[in-house]
């Protein structure tokens, strides 16, 4: 047998064989049916994954390198970095946090609202206006972080304080 086509993965090849008897040119030819795809089950990467669109690989033929099996590969979840603040929060202003993935040609971020913190007192009250003899005074207690006015407290008016008694005009028999 002569082979004339070679068999391959995909196609069937061709052999021959003629008559050796003196001066007989007869023949036959035979199909070599096509040998098939081997596979070992080894992939290769062809197109990574990004954080929205998945990727892709290929196993190939160990005979003739055709294409004979992909796998999609899984599209990953976002690798966010660490949180930065863009707005900090405040005794009354809530704040804003963000963070982006880290993974390459990716630009998704999320964002979180940081809570405001509210007002801290100490208790401890400063003047800030006296109280007089009938005016009310005012004493005012301001949030540690920010000063801002929390609290306050009036301060009673102090009411006259008269001294001892001062005859400016005696009294006479006849005025009083």
């Amino acid at each position: 047998w002569t082979t004339t086509k070679a068999a391959t993965c995909t196609t069937d090849g061709i052999r021959k064989r003629t008559c050796t008897r003196s001066g007989c040119t007869s023949s036959e030819t035979e199909v070599i049916p096509k040998t098939g795809h081997t596979f070992n089950g080894s992939y290769t990467t062809v197109k990574e994954p990004t954080c929205t669109v998945p990727g892709l690989k290929e196993g190939r033929c160990t005979k003739c390198g055709d294409v004979v099996s992909t796998v999609e590969i899984k599209v990953p979840d976002h690798s966010y970095g660490s949180w930065t603040t863009t707005k900090a929060a405040t005794c009354t202003t809530d704040g804003i946090r963000k963070r982006t993935c880290t993974r390459s040609g990716c630009t998704s971020s999320e964002t979180e609202v940081i809570p405001k913190t509210g007002h801290t007192f100490n208790g401890s009250y400063t003047t800030v206006k006296e109280p007089t003899c009938t005016v009310p005074g005012l004493k005012e207690g301001r949030c540690t972080k920010c000063g801002d006015v929390v609290s306050t407290l009036e301060i009673k008016e102090l009411g006259h304080s008269y001294g001892s008694w001062e005859t400016i005009k005696k009294a006479t028999c006849t005025e009083k």
